[in-house]
């Protein structure tokens, strides 16, 4: 799956972050080989899942000054917009990780 993700948005570099069952060592590891960035081991903490997003966006979070000199009009503390892809197969889940989101000031598109 994360092979096909690649292939889709390809130049672009995906920053992936997975969510898993606690104590899959083998599975982080082949993740990890994949390119995943950062695992977060189920139940999901809101701290895991914030500094699982600053480990797999870095230094993005911090917009050069250039950035916002083209952007006046936006907010200075949201310089940057990303694209998520939520992939969950349990709708409970769902709509846990969405209500995490929207807490967080973001906002879901189909």
């Amino acid at each position: 799956m994360i092979e096909a993700l690649r292939a889709e948005v390809a130049p672009v570099e995906p920053r992936i972050i997975t969510l898993m069952p606690i104590a899959q060592h083998e599975e982080v590891r082949k993740a990890r080989e994949a390119g995943v960035r950062a695992c977060v081991s189920k139940p999901v903490r809101q701290s895991a899942l914030y500094n699982a997003f600053v480990t797999a966006i870095g230094q993005a979070l911090l917009p050069s000054p250039d950035v916002n000199a083209k952007r006046k009009d936006a907010d200075p503390l949201r310089p940057t917009t990303y694209r998520l892809l939520l992939a969950e197969d349990n709708r409970v889940n769902q709509q846990v990780a969405l209500g995490m989101l929207k807490v967080d000031g973001h906002e879901r598109r189909c």
